[in-house]
């Protein structure tokens, strides 16, 4: 896959030889690192670009990149707003963070579904680095949609799958239905149906714990 690798270059680059190890790692598990002038320990930040110039490069390659990888040990808002734009721009963002620290990430970002974050050494970086990168590179071949349409006895789920399939179809859209059988097949299954059917009340009268947990039984 293409990385965008991120790390703090304008105050502290006490972490250099951590950013060189971790971009290193990533060209031996067989990635393309786009941004691998971060690791040059001659660069100075800035020099010969304009920050509009700097703010194009950068939010261009991770337009190229497949996924950013962050070392987010050293606080740099400068790495904080990039991660941001990749989250923004649907690519998926590790923040790696050195041994046990803990220098939190703006709250908007931290919340992100996409931002994954990892603690690593210099003894399993390349652990690390595979299970997340692995895991991303499955995401890319899952597509679509999954949509599931539940509900009590004579709800009208059956003619919302047909309304929904029909609607999928006249689209001209693919879809994989998938009819989950019915309960009654088991102990824990006939008491979830006999729920379904109202003979232990309505949802106010019914243990929400006790009908939970015959449904998680079943299943």
């Amino acid at each position: 896959m293409k990385v965008y690798f991120g790390a703090s270059i304008s105050l502290d680059r006490s972490l250099l030889p951590n950013y060189q190890e971790i971009v290193a790692n990533l060209k031996k598990l067989g990635h393309q690192v786009l941004s691998e002038y971060v690791v040059d320990p001659s660069i100075k930040p800035g020099v010969g670009l304009t920050p509009r110039d700097l703010f194009a490069r950068e939010t261009k390659t991770i337009d190229q990149a497949d996924v950013m990888v962050a070392e987010v040990t050293a606080p740099s808002w400068g790495t904080a707003f990039l991660i941001e734009y990749a989250l923004n721009h649907g690519k998926p963002v590790l923040a790696l963070y050195y041994k046990e620290a803990a220098m939190p990430l703006p709250m908007m970002i931290e919340g992100h579904p996409e931002l994954y974050v990892a603690h690593y050494t210099k003894g399993n970086i390349r652990t690390v680095l595979k299970k997340n990168l692995d895991y991303f590179a499955s995401m890319n071949h899952r597509k679509g949609k999954l949509i599931v349409i539940d509900g009590t006895d004579g709800s009208g789920k059956g003619t919302q799958t047909e309304l929904l399939l029909k609607y999928l179809d006249e689209h001209k859209k693919k879809n994989k239905y998938i009819d989950f059988p019915r309960y009654y097949t088991s102990f824990h299954g006939q008491m979830v149906g006999r729920y379904l059917k109202g003979e232990f009340g309505g949802l106010n009268s019914a243990s929400p714990y006790l009908t939970s947990l015959f449904y998680a039984m079943d299943r």
